[in-house]
């Protein structure tokens, strides 16, 4: 008699057993995915963060350390946003932070993308 209703339900209990593990995997991928992608978002801020802290101390050690030296010598030298037409020119800081971002922003577009190596 066991045996009878045992069979008579063991679609019934094997359709839910597959059903709660499907679901679950379901959920899993979805939260798996989601912590991924936060995760990811994370990574880029801390980044940008530490690009931002290495110009700022880039640019302080410019102002202290060349163009001081510059400003307080008789050396020729002028400061200019201009400094690429000039012959004795040198960038001012702010210009000196946009001229890397610029050749940092040509690196990365000549880099391959993670696709391009697969």
């Amino acid at each position: 008699m066991n045996e009878d209703i045992l069979k008579q339900h063991l679609g019934k209990i094997m359709f839910s057993i597959v059903g709660i593990l499907g679901v679950s995997i379901v959920g899993l991928i979805i939260y798996i995915s989601n912590a991924s992608l936060t995760n990811t978002i994370e990574a880029s801020k801390e980044n940008a963060v530490s690009i931002i802290d290495q110009y700022k101390t880039l640019r302080g050690y410019y102002v202290k350390s060349i163009i001081k030296k510059v400003k307080g010598n008789d050396t020729g030298l002028k400061i200019s946003y201009d400094h690429k037409t000039m012959k004795d020119g040198i960038p001012l800081p702010a210009t000196l932070i946009h001229d890397m971002s610029e050749l940092r922003w040509r690196t990365h577009l000549r880099e391959p993308c993670l696709r391009e190596r697969i």
